[in-house]
């Protein structure tokens, strides 16, 4: 051997050195790739988990938010009614307003809730306890029993608006439905929810009395 040269190392003996690292720089690049995924999931599954807390929490929140911008009462066919707390409501394209409210859970699972809506009758003639209050309480029976709910209560309630006949309805599965109509008017007030939120309703309908200056343009 000439000092001071190096020999080359033969091309089968580089061939080896190839053959014998890339199985392991592969394993090396998978095992990146693998950590680099499970990170990202990781990070996209916390942000879901935190928008998912976000709706939960919000939404029982947002009766609070529209009392605070609108106040607690609402305008409807020329009468006036109070908006219980917690309850967000809305008005809708054909004219009846609804009032809800829900407890933490809603959307994603059951959870106790109160839903109420007003809605105005455009029949010619007014209701009249001493000729319709029979036949509307045969009504309504027939409705609710063929959804499985039995009758539970009657009540008369003296409001602004006149005395307010009311069929309450229960169903161990279903809650409680509460329908009440004004005596010499044509408005209808509905419940649909969870029992504890009935008295709410109750607290609606008690509170009825004309409008001041008209419908509020607004709410």
């Amino acid at each position: 051997m000439i000092p001071g040269c190096r020999v080359p190392r033969p091309s089968y003996a580089r061939r080896g050195s190839y053959f014998t690292s890339g199985p392991a720089v592969l394993e090396s690049n998978l095992s990146e790739q693998s950590r680099k995924l499970t990170r990202a999931a990781v990070r996209y599954a916390l942000i879901a988990a935190v928008c998912v807390l976000c709706v939960l929490l919000v939404v029982p929140q947002l009766g609070v938010i529209w009392q605070l911008v609108h106040g607690n009462t609402v305008d409807f066919a020329g009468s006036q009614f109070s908006v219980p707390r917690r309850y967000l409501v809305q008005r809708h394209a054909d004219g009846h307003i609804s009032m809800w409210r829900a407890d933490f859970g809603v959307p994603l699972w059951p959870a106790p809730f109160g839903f109420i809506g007003m809605s105005e009758s455009h029949a010619l003639r007014k209701v009249s306890s001493a000729s319709d209050s029979g036949h509307i309480r045969s009504v309504l029976v027939a409705q609710e029993q063929s959804t499985g709910m039995s009758l539970s209560s009657e009540q008369t309630i003296r409001t602004g608006l006149g005395d307010a006949h009311c069929f309450h309805f229960r169903s161990e599965n279903s809650g409680s439905t509460v329908t009440c109509v004004f005596e010499h008017g044509r408005i209808y007030a509905r419940f649909h929810g969870s029992q504890k939120y009935a008295a709410d309703f109750y607290d609606v309908v008690r509170s009825a009395c004309r409008g001041q200056g008209g419908p509020n343009p607004h709410w």
